[in-house]
């Protein structure tokens, strides 16, 4: 392993969160090791390596705050990034004093988790042989001191005051880097309709007076009125990219995937099924601009490609998670398609790429026998 990479160690009893964390680190190039349990970390032995300990608070048997206290007694330097949905001040003073490196509450965003890894991994390179414990975190650097000047009273209400500065400033920035990206959307989208979509608009309309005036017997029209219909779909499939760019995040997951459907054209006679299991839950914008994003995808597929009869989507609300599925009874996908994708289409890389980003686990099997099945899963810890 490089100097410049990391093992990153996940700890969590919840095996969709821990999944979903160490898929999330792998895609951005880390090495990712998943235990269960506080006992199992202490159990194994740990290289002398570049390493990042990601640890739930709420531990069977053996608390994070446990775990974390055994480290500091056994003199063992690893930085620990906190990931708790049930965080308290207590709680947080308690870790942050103790030395943790990042206390994250659940649901966090994917980005903000990767960036305190890399933190905590760049720090430890730039300290490395030293024998202090890893310390990146602005909190974690107030002095805590117990003497007749300063008493540990005070030193716990500064803690305090530092950690609510933080969750307002990480606040303010996940609303600015979502205003950032809707605005870089939109810019998107009008630079598509202003360029490549109304040049293909102009060419359509020039070939297609063209071609109408030729006589209905020319040769040259049966060759020319094919290409018409390509552009045709061309088109459409760009208005419906323009308009995927501009959805509103605030929309409901469930009728903006419902109404891709009404993109196609009936006389097909596709049955399309829309099932949702359990509560309902508010999704964080950029999660689920993603999700949609996904799901859409896999639709269109299904319509445009499968020669499907039958057209399901399920989104399924729990406790660890939203799961999402699309299924169809089409002709399924080509294996080496699914395997390297279609040169020239970036539609399941695309999908692939979008779960890794936001933490998700995307799996894809297909038969010409059985059609396909596209599932997703997103964790708590990312979606809510």
């Amino acid at each position: 392993m490089s100097r410049t990479s990391g093992l990153v160690y996940v700890v969590d009893d919840d095996v969709s969160v821990r999944e979903g964390v160490a898929s999330l680190i792998r895609s951005a190039g880390l090495e990712a090791r998943v235990l269960a349990s506080g006992q199992e970390f202490l159990a194994i032995p740990r290289p002398e390596i570049a390493s990042c300990l990601v640890l739930d608070v709420e531990l069977p048997e053996l608390s994070g705050l446990d775990v974390q206290q055994e480290l500091v007694r056994s003199g063992a330097h690893i930085p620990i990034i906190f990931l708790t949905g049930h965080a308290d001040i207590p709680m947080t003073v308690r870790a942050i004093q103790a030395g943790a490196a990042g206390f994250l509450t659940k649901p966090v965003a994917a980005e903000e988790l990767l960036s305190a890894i890399r933190r905590c991994i760049g720090r430890y390179h730039g300290k490395e042989g030293r024998t202090e414990m890893l310390d990146t975190s602005p909190i974690a650097a107030l002095p805590f001191v117990d003497n007749s000047s300063i008493k540990e009273r005070s030193a716990g209400k500064w803690c305090i005051s530092a950690i609510e500065i933080e969750l307002r400033k990480q606040q303010e920035e996940r609303l600015l880097q979502e205003k950032v990206r809707l605005e870089e959307r939109n810019r998107i989208a009008r630079e598509l309709h202003d360029t490549l979509l109304q040049t293909f608009l102009g060419a359509f309309c020039h070939l297609g007076l063209a071609v109408e005036s030729l006589p209905p017997e020319s040769q040259v029209k049966s060759k020319l009125d094919p290409i018409l219909h390509f552009m045709q779909l061309g088109i459409e499939e760009g208005r419906n990219a323009i308009q995927g760019l501009r959805s509103s995040d605030s929309r409901d997951l469930v009728v903006a995937l419902s109404a891709v459907r009404q993109e196609f054209s009936t006389e097909h006679g596709v049955e399309f099924r829309v099932n949702v299991v359990g509560r309902q839950q508010p999704l964080r914008p950029a999660i689920q601009d993603e999700i949609y994003h996904i799901g859409r995808e896999a639709l269109v597929n299904a319509f445009c490609h499968a020669a499907a009869k039958r057209i399901e989507l399920e989104l399924e609300y729990s406790s660890s998670g939203l799961s999402m599925r699309v299924l169809d009874d089409g002709r399924g996908i080509d294996p080496q398609v699914l395997d390297t994708g279609r040169q020239g289409h970036w539609g399941l890389t695309g999908m692939r790429e979008r779960a890794a980003r936001m933490g998700g686990l995307l799996k894809i099997s297909s038969s010409p026998t059985a059609g396909t099945e596209i599932q997703l899963s997103v964790p708590t810890c990312f979606a809510a």
